[in-house]
Parts: C-alpha cells; sequence; structure tokens
C-alpha cells in the first residue's frame, strides 16, 4: 500500500527513472551488437595481413604526422556522403580515427545503411600505439 502512494506522490520521478532504465538497456543493446565489429590491435593487425583495406579517417595532419602501416588516409566526410567512391562491398575494411568513437558511429552507419563490411580499431589509433603497435610517419618530400 505504501508503495503504491509512493508512486502515486512521485509519478514523474518514477516515469525518469522507467527512461532512464529503457534507455541504458538500448545503449548496452547497441554496444553488444556492435561489438563483433571492434577489434583491438591484434585483432586489426591479423585481419590487415588477410588483405583488409585500412582507412584513417583523421585529419591529413594527423596522418601526415603518424598512421598505421599501409593506412590510407580518407576524408570522413566522403565516407558519408560518397561511400561507393571509397568502399567496395566485397572488400573488408578496418577504419579508425583517434580515440575510436568516429570511426565506430561511422562504420555501423555504413554497414547498416549500405551493407559494406566495416571493422574499427577499439580506442582507435590512441589504443593502437598504447598496445605497442607500430606506426608510421608519412614519407615527406624534401624542399627543394
Amino acid at each position: 500500500m505504501e508503495l503504491m502512494q509512493f508512486a502515486q506522490k512521485h509519478a514523474v520521478l518514477i516515469s525518469t527513472l522507467a527512461v532512464c532504465v529503457i534507455l541504458l538497456i538500448i545503449e548496452e543493446a547497441n554496444s553488444f551488437f556492435g561489438a563483433e565489429y571492434e577489434l583491438d590491435p591484434e585483432k586489426a593487425l591479423v585481419l590487415q595481413h588477410k588483405n583488409a583495406t585500412i582507412l584513417d579517417i583523421r585529419d591529413k595532419k594527423s596522418f601526415n604526422q603518424a598512421h598505421i602501416d599501409h593506412a590510407e588516409n580518407v576524408s570522413a566526410e566522403l565516407l558519408k556522403h560518397s561511400p561507393e567512391k571509397v568502399l567496395k562491398r566485397d572488400q573488408n575494411y578496418i577504419i579508425y580515427c583517434e580515440e575510436g568513437s568516429e570511426s565506430l558511429e561511422l562504420a555501423s552507419s555504413l554497414r547498416k545503411k549500405h551493407g559494406y563490411k566495416l571493422y574499427t580499431i577499439t580506442g582507435g589509433y590512441n589504443n593502437w600505439c598504447a598496445e605497442g603497435f607500430n606506426s608510421k610517419p608519412s614519407k615527406t618530400t624534401p624542399s627543394t
């Protein structure tokens, strides 16, 4: 009886709590179902050696300072608006950004909308380096 009185007096609080629980469940479900496409650096390297193309969506300056060996620098905007200019449906791709969140969102969107085979590196380029994997400075041409 007291529980019913409490619920009636605090309907807004109960409703807010219910919405928060539902949103938490949705977020956890999304994380769970997208997790199969997130790779730790070691698994990303294995997939890269199995002919996956690795795409760096960081800005040109960051890419030029250093990047994962054999990565191609591609604009996130180009992938968002014209993925067919870069991606092939029968090819595996690993995309990464600085911390992993932008690439995770982009990969998820492109998988759902267009069916591309996209994977991301958990924690992005920062995690790649923190795990001790090599990065490569871009080759620069000497000034004349």
